[in-house]
């Protein structure tokens, strides 16, 4: 299914899905970009953070979600200490991993909350390779056209992917 300008569309979602990760094998991904004033924009990356998932504590100290950063060091060690005297040595490794996986999945979100209690507010998305490229580009861009509401941000970003190739 193509439209006017010859661009193929997804018709359903396994396809997009596809189509997706061969944006994201390109190197192009979606991020969302927030501002606080005129000269104060960052990007935040759509989707599963690899940092995230494998330097967490690190991660969310770097990203400075000083609050995450405590809790998973504190449950990381209370877990290991309680399991290992409890439980085998292999049950004693799935906490670490289930706390891996749930910041890779929703460590963007978290940062994007943090910019929300510091002032910064929605203002679109783009497709880029890094943040800095992607601000680069929202800059450069800065029309009405890239403002859309938040609530449909994940919308806006599949179609976003399918139009620019």
């Amino acid at each position: 299914m193509e439209d006017k300008f010859g661009v193929f569309k997804p018709v359903d979602q396994n396809f997009s899905d596809v189509y997706q990760s061969f944006v994201e094998i390109r190197g192009e991904v979606s991020y969302h970009i927030y501002r606080r004033n005129e000269s104060d924009l960052e990007a935040v990356k759509d989707g599963w953070s690899w940092p995230g998932f494998l330097f967490t504590t690190l991660w969310l100290l770097v990203k400075r979600l000083w609050l995450y950063a405590i809790l998973v060091f504190l449950i990381t060690i209370l877990f290991n200490e309680i399991t290992f005297s409890i439980y085998s040595i292999e049950i004693n490794k799935l906490a670490p991993l289930v706390i891996n996986i749930l910041i890779g999945q929703y460590g963007n979100s978290l940062c994007i909350n943090r910019l929300k209690k510091l002032g910064y507010t929605f203002s679109g998305s783009v497709l880029a390779k890094t943040p800095e490229e992607a601000i680069k580009s929202f800059t450069k861009t800065n029309s009405k056209w890239w403002i859309i509401p938040e609530n449909n941000a994940f919308l806006f970003s599949k179609w976003l992917k399918c139009w620019k190739t």
